[in-house]
């Protein structure tokens, strides 16, 4: 029988996943499983999420990996973080601050930018609840999508 996943367990995913690797969700244990072909140290549970490298996968694991228990999660979940930034500059209230952030995210080192203005506008805290928001909107949609049960946290 399949459990629920916990979607807190997809956000962090979708916060470590890169282009070098791959993460599969096992559907019946609600783990993750990060193949790295970049990173060699050996497997380190980091929080729920366990890191199992490349080269440390036995033969048990990658017949598992092939199994309908497991679902590759995609390796860069469809969100687009300029599209993100440039949300979050329209969602504040003071005109004149959203109209600044929007300029400054234009062109070459638009996310430097929006860094330093984060922090000059002291935003930083409101951004990453924003950016949380949509990683979380996002992974329950991924979830619907697959047809996978999940846990609100």
């Amino acid at each position: 029988m399949k459990r629920p996943v916990r979607l807190d367990i997809i956000v962090q995913a979708m916060q470590l996943s890169g282009a070098s690797e791959e993460l599969y969700l096992n559907t019946r244990t609600g783990e993750l499983i990060r193949h790295s072909e970049t990173e060699l140290d050996p497997a380190e549970p980091n929080g729920d999420v366990y890191l199992v490298m490349q080269e440390d996968i036995s033969r048990e694991i990658q017949d598992q990996v092939a199994s309908d228990d497991f679902i590759q999660l995609p390796e860069v979940f469809e969100l687009d973080e300029y599209q993100l930034m440039e949300e979050f500059c329209l969602t504040l209230k003071d005109d004149q601050l959203s109209y600044v952030m929007c300029k400054d995210i234009q062109g070459k080192g638009a996310f430097k930018r929006f860094k330093e203005d984060l922090d000059k506008y002291s935003l930083t805290d409101q951004w990453y609840e924003f950016r949380d928001k949509a990683l979380r909107e996002s992974a329950r949609l991924w979830c619907e999508q697959q047809g996978i049960d999940y846990i609100e946290d």
